[in-house]
């Protein structure tokens, strides 16, 4: 069966942004780091190895695990070319607003749209294309969620196009 294009759906759940790193230092390969003979701390000081991981590692892993399976439940084949991904976030609630001021107030607060973008970027590659690199037009939309039970993203795929270009691009 092909898949029929544009493919919109819903994913619910708090929306996680991908981004800010946080070094975890790896104290058992401590020992393997030597100093130059004779230096003191103030010279050299201790190196001790670590890894790069987001600094929400656990929730954005859950988020992409939401996301993966929302696509897969839309998605039957990946797109081959260009991609147009619009994705509206709905954001918790601030505690205090009331809801006409949800409803007409735009979340001008963290997290930043690219980085909500980019943890939908990568939680969608393999299944809605090949590689997030395909993505040629990216639109973020932030609003508040009415409700703290509302929030998630509807994350809208094409094909993308230039004005006048014919679907399947230049031939």
């Amino acid at each position: 069966m092909t898949q029929v294009w544009p493919v919109t759906f819903r994913v619910w759940g708090h929306p996680e942004p991908e981004g800010s790193m946080k070094i975890v230092p790896d104290y058992s390969r401590r020992h393997r780091i030597k100093r130059r003979a004779g230096a003191t701390d103030q010279d050299s000081p201790e190196i001790i190895p670590g890894r790069l991981i987001n600094n929400n590692q656990t929730e954005l892993d859950h988020w992409r695990g939401l996301v993966k399976q929302a696509a897969q439940m839309h998605i039957s084949e990946p797109l081959s070319g260009p991609v147009r991904m619009h994705c509206l976030f709905l954001l918790q609630p601030r505690k205090g607003d009331s809801r006409h001021k949800r409803m007409t107030t735009l979340p001008d607060v963290k997290p930043d749209g690219d980085k909500l973008l980019r943890s939908i970027g990568d939680a969608l590659k393999g299944i809605a294309y090949i590689d997030d690199g395909r993505i040629t037009t990216e639109i973020a939309q932030k609003r508040w969620a009415v409700e703290d039970r509302d929030m998630g993203v509807i994350i809208t795929l094409q094909p993308d196009v230039l004005p006048g270009m014919p679907m399947g691009g230049v031939k």
